[in-house]
C-alpha cells in the first residue's frame, strides 16, 4: 500500500530518541552509482531506485548523522540521505523499516510510504523555497516510482561499461564507484576488473593498481621462454632503441601495440617519438583516439577527456602533447561504420588517411593487443595488420608489448627479442616481442605534496596554458595525478610551467584548488597547503 503526504506549509520531524543514533544496518552496503542519473542499490535488500543526478548523496555516516540532526531530522533507520547541488535546492531522505513517529514542521515537503517485500520505505523529500516546490514534487514522484525490490531490482541500473564513462578526470570517484558496483554474474565481474583496472592505471603508480593488476588473470611463466629472454634479449634503452630505429628506416609504417592498463606502454612511444621524427616519420595514428578528435589535435587543441577514454590517462595524454610538439599529424582510425567488421574498417582508415592523401607519409601506430598479428590466427580471425597487407599491400614492421607481458621484470629495463626465436604461431605473427618494465616513479622528482587531509585524496595537476581564460579543468586531463592518504606525500617531476592543483575526494567533491606557479613547481620543498 502506497501512502502519500504533501503539505506546503509544514514539514516533518520524527521522534528524537535520547540513546545515540544509529543509521540503518544497510547503510554500508548502499551503492551509488552516477550514470545519466544517480542510482541507489543495496543486494541485501534487493532494493534500487533512482535519482536526478544532480542529487549528491553523502556516504560518510558521520557527516550524514551530522547534516540530518542539523536539518531537525532524526538519522535512526536512514538509508539514504542526497542534497541537490543546483537549482532547485532540496534534500532526500530515505528510511528503511523506520518505528519513528512523523510531526509536522514549518517547510515545503513531500513524503511517501511503501511497504515492498516486507520492508517499509519511507521518502521525504524537503525544501525550504517555495519557488522549488514544483521542482521537487515531479522529481521526489519520479524517484518514489522507480522504487523496485522484486528478483528484477537491477534490470534498469546502468552497466558498468556506462558507469565508466561518467567521471571525466575524477579518477578517483571512477575507481571507487566501478569497484562498488553490484555485479550479477561471471561476466560482469570480469568487466568490472578489467574498468577498476583502467582507472586505477589513471592514477598509478598506486598500491591499488598493482593490488588490482595481481588479480587479473596471467597464464603461467615457462621456463623455456625466460631461457631465450635471458640468453637472446637486446638489453636496455640505448640498444633497444638504436635496434629498433634502424629496423624502421626500411618501413613506411611501424606499429606497437599496447595493453591498455599498462601506462608505461605509452611512456615507451613517448620516449621514442623524437627519434620517429628524425627518421622522418610523419604521422601519429591511435585507435584510442575517437573519430574526429584527431582535427582538432591537429589544430593544436591541447588533449581532452572527449579526445578518447584511454587517451584520459596522464601518460597518454603527454604522447599527444608531445607528437603536437614535434609536428606529427595525427590520425584517428576506429571504425565507427557498423557494415564493416571492425579490423577491415580500422585497416581502410588506417590506409585512407595517410597513404591514400600522400604516399611518402611514413607512420607510427600504436593499437590494442592482437590488431597487431601479421597471419590469421588458428581459428581463421583476420586481424587489422593482416588485412593491411592483404589490401593495400603494407608490410609493417611490428613490435608487440603484450605477448610477453608477463615476463617484463626480466628486462632491463626494456629488452627486444626477435619473434623467429620461438616456435609458438602468434608469437611469429611479430616481426619483434618487447618486454618494458620501465618505472612510473618519477626519478628527479622537483615537487612534493603532503595531504592534509583526514582521507584519501586525488591530486591533479593541470597545465595552467591547457585551461583556458575561465581557467575550466572539467574536461581536461591532467598533466600529473595520483592518490595520496592522510598523511603521506606523494612526489612528481614537474617542467617548469604554470598549473593548476585541485583535489578530489572519493565522491568527486573538491576539497581544495589553487594556481601553482612556476617557481612553485620546482620547488621541492613547496607543496603543502
Amino acid at each position: 500500500m502506497k501512502h502519500l503526504l504533501i503539505s506546503i506549509s509544514c514539514c516533518l520531524t520524527l521522534f528524537i530518541s535520547n540513546c545515540s543514533p544509529k543509521l540503518s544496518p544497510y547503510f554500508e552496503s548502499t551503492r551509488f552509482l552516477e550514470s545519466a542519473h544517480m542510482f541507489i542499490v543495496n543486494d541485501s535488500l534487493t532494493l534500487s531506485l533512482k535519482a536526478p543526478s544532480d542529487l549528491r548523496f553523502i556516504q560518510n555516516k558521520e557527516m550524514v548523522i551530522d547534516r540530518v540532526q542539523k536539518q531537525n531530522m532524526n538519522p535512526e533507520d536512514l538509508l539514504a540521505y542526497g542534497i541537490t547541488e543546483i537549482p532547485p535546492h532540496y534534500q532526500v531522505f530515505i528510511w528503511i523499516n523506520s518505528k519513528h513517529r512523523v510531526k509536522p514542521t514549518k517547510v515545503y515537503e513531500m513524503v511517501r510510504d511503501t511497504v515492498l517485500q516486507g520492508h517499509k520505505i519511507v521518502l521525504a523529500c524537503v525544501t525550504k523555497k517555495e519557488k522549488y516546490f514544483t521542482n521537487l514534487i515531479g522529481d521526489c514522484t519520479e524517484i518514489f516510482a522507480s522504487i523496485s525490490t522484486d528478483t528484477n531490482y537491477k534490470n534498469n541500473v546502468p552497466s558498468v561499461l556506462d558507469l565508466s564513462r561518467q567521471f571525466g578526470n575524477r579518477y578517483y570517484q571512477g575507481l571507487h564507484a566501478i569497484r562498488n558496483y553490484p555485479v550479477k554474474g561471471r561476466s560482469e565481474k570480469w568487466l568490472r576488473l578489467q574498468m577498476a583496472i583502467n582507472y586505477a592505471s589513471f592514477l598509478a603508480p598506486t598500491p591499488i593498481y598493482d593490488k588490482l593488476l595481481d588479480k587479473f588473470p596471467s597464464p603461467l611463466l615457462e621456463d623455456s621462454l625466460k631461457k631465450i629472454i635471458r640468453t637472446e634479449a637486446i638489453q636496455g634503452m640505448v640498444n633497444v632503441k638504436k635496434t629498433l630505429l634502424r629496423e624502421a628506416k626500411n618501413h613506411r609504417m611501424v606499429i606497437f601495440n599496447e595493453n591498455h592498463f599498462y601506462p608505461t606502454h605509452r611512456k615507451l612511444i613517448t620516449k621514442l617519438l623524437p627519434a620517429f621524427k628524425q627518421i622522418e616519420f610523419t604521422h601519429l595514428a591511435l585507435e584510442a583516439a575517437w573519430p574526429g578528435q584527431d582535427s582538432l589535435l591537429n589544430a593544436g587543441h591541447p588533449p581532452t577527456i572527449d579526445t578518447g577514454f584511454y587517451t584520459r590517462e596522464p601518460r597518454f595524454a603527454e604522447l599527444i602533447r608531445t607528437a603536437q610538439k614535434l609536428g606529427f599529424t595525427i590520425v584517428a582510425y576506429e571504425n565507427t561504420n557498423p557494415s564493416k567488421g571492425r579490423e577491415r574498417g580500422q585497416a581502410n582508415n588506417l590506409y585512407n588517411q595517410t597513404f591514400a592523401k600522400k604516399d611518402s607519409t611514413r607512420v607510427l601506430v600504436l593499437v590494442g593487443y592482437d590488431h597487431i598479428l601479421e597471419r590469421p590466427t588458428p581459428n581463421g580471425k583476420n586481424w587489422m595488420v593482416y588485412l593491411l597487407h592483404k589490401y593495400y599491400a603494407i608490410n609493417p614492421l611490428t613490435i608487440s608489448q603484450t605477448h610477453l607481458n608477463n615476463y617484463r621484470e626480466l628486462a632491463k629495463p626494456v629488452a627486444l627479442v626477435p619473434s623467429n626465436l620461438f616456435n609458438d604461431c602468434e608469437l611469429n605473427s611479430i616481426d619483434w616481442l618487447l618486454l618494458n618494465n620501465l618505472s612510473l616513479t618519477a626519478h628527479t622528482p622537483n615537487y612534493i605534496y603532503s595531504n592534509p587531509f583526514n582521507e584519501t585524496i586525488q591530486i591533479a595537476l593541470f597545465l595552467t596554458s591547457e585551461l583556458g581564460p575561465l581557467n575550466d579543468y572539467s574536461n581536461r586531463i591532467p598533466y600529473k595525478t595520483g592518490l595520496v592518504k592522510p598523511n603521506e606525500t606523494v612526489e612528481y617531476h614537474l617542467p617548469k610551467a604554470d598549473y593548476c592543483i585541485v583535489i578530489y575526494d572519493q565522491e568527486g567533491n573538491i576539497l581544495a584548488e589553487k594556481n601553482l606557479s612556476k617557481e612553485e613547481a620546482n620547488n621541492f620543498d613547496v607543496g603543502n597547503y
